[in-house]
């Protein structure tokens, strides 16, 4: 952990890069603000390797002297950060994506509880289910009681404290799991509306619309589909390699505290998530011009093009990372006036159309880059308005000639009204006409 003192850490914003759809095309030489974001990210890249930390290692039965619950937690931080380097005795490392979000619920939530404490010794077991009970959400208290759990474990184990806190998972409030978003059930593109998705992101025609159909089309993770470089489509691009994931993570000082971001490459979720996909021929299509025009604009711009090169930049030619994602789509469905939709929807999307359309669960479980079909089924498989449709014509017998008969007959009927209002037009030019001659003859007397 990096001394706070080092007055050059450069602590810059996500979103100091516009995630915005723009088109990286418009762009015709290198400004200011890219360099300038690039010089930062250097900064932070070099702050990020910083020396191993020292935590407590004592293990005899003797109770250490008086110390704050505040720099246990910190402490027990650093200990669980060890633990996300991969090495021969640690063949599983720690996600760093988890360890933020331990340090999420510790900074938010757990140090301002107890920071008036100079003596972990004197907390009880009530004090620790206050923290939990005076939390606001039912997924922050489950937080909560996770962090908790495991720093009152460190203490034990370490002898800051002799007693142990024996603490009760909180229960989950009781609410409808499903969410209710313009009239879905869940949030995803039904079947018949995704075409017209893909048409919007193509007119669009920037990276992050193209990064989104993949998503739509292909069902990579939000991660994923940002860590996707040239190297990854192979045979004609007819396959896709999923094999790596961008990322942002947290740079913390010694305090356990958030003073920088690095973004880098990292593996994939679990070793299911490697796997080998079709590309749609459309998407196929896009890709291959997509390729070429990076190529010429890099040439333009005076930039080094590789096949490492990322297949998705925003307009400072960085790769994207999850936390961008969501801005942009905000931004893309207003501008096109589509329905509500996160970028982890159109995972959600994939899924499900596949489904309705008779792929088998163990192929769709390899697509999806699941270990078991149970996760794809539960999580991702929904049930759209046009099953529901079909499912129930069916089940009441409503056959397809049926419905041809039911057309036809109201085919039948629009003709019929559409003579009637044929007959009745000609009824009152009739009229019309002999009311004009009389009217001049009338005159003419």
């Amino acid at each position: 952990f990096e001394d706070t003192k080092r007055e050059e850490v450069i602590n810059y914003s996500l979103d100091e890069e516009n995630s915005n759809i723009e088109n990286p095309q418009s762009i015709n030489s290198q400004d200011e603000r890219f360099n300038t974001l690039q010089t930062k990210r250097n900064t932070i890249s070099n702050i990020a390797n910083f020396p191993k930390v020292s935590v407590n290692t004592n293990s005899n039965s003797q109770i250490q002297g008086k110390i704050s619950f505040k720099k246990v937690a910190i402490e027990w931080f650093k200990y669980k950060y060890t633990f996300t380097e991969a090495s021969k005795d640690n063949p599983n490392p720690l996600s760093r994506k988890t360890l933020q979000g331990y340090n999420n619920t510790l900074n938010l939530d757990v140090i301002p509880f107890f920071n008036d404490n100079t003596d972990i010794t004197l907390l009880t077991n009530e004090d620790f289910k206050s923290c939990i009970d005076k939390t606001n959400g039912s997924r922050n208290k489950e937080a909560v009681y996770v962090v908790l759990s495991m720093i009152a474990n460190y203490a034990k184990e370490k002898n800051y404290i002799e007693k142990t806190i024996s603490l009760s998972k909180p229960k989950r409030a009781q609410s409808d799991s499903k969410i209710r978003i313009e009239g879905h059930d869940f949030i995803y593109i039904e079947s018949n509306r995704q075409n017209y998705w893909m048409d919007c992101f193509e007119k669009e025609g920037t990276d992050i619309a193209y990064l989104f159909e993949g998503m739509l089309l292909e069902g990579f993770r939000p991660e994923e589909a940002c860590g996707l470089d040239w190297t990854c489509f192979v045979e004609d691009f007819n396959f896709v390699i999923v094999k790596q994931a961008f990322k942002d993570f947290p740079v913390y000082n010694e305090y356990a505290e958030v003073i920088g971001h690095i973004r880098e490459y990292d593996t994939l979720k679990t070793k299911d998530s490697y796997r080998k996909l079709p590309v749609h021929p459309r998407y196929r299509n896009i890709l291959i011009k997509h390729k070429k025009n990076q190529k010429l604009l890099f040439k333009r711009l005076g930039l080094k093009w590789t096949e490492n090169t990322p297949v998705f930049l925003n307009k400072y030619h960085q790769t994207y990372v999850p936390e961008n994602l969501s801005k942009a789509m905000n931004s893309f469905r207003k501008k096109y006036n589509l329905e509500y939709l996160t970028p982890y929807g159109l995972r959600h999307s994939f899924a499900t159309f596949l489904s309705e359309h008779g792929v088998k669960d163990i192929v769709l479980m390899k697509l999806m880059g699941h270990s078991e079909f149970a996760t794809t089924q539960k999580y991702y498989i929904f049930v759209s308005d046009e099953r529901k449709r079909a499912e129930y014509e069916q089940a009441w017998g409503i056959s397809t000639i049926e419905k041809e008969e039911n057309t036809v007959q109201n085919d039948i009927a629009d003709d019929l009204l559409k003579q009637q209002l044929e007959n009745l037009q000609k009824l009152w030019m009739k009229t019309l006409i002999e009311s004009t001659l009389v009217v001049q003859k009338n005159n003419a007397i």
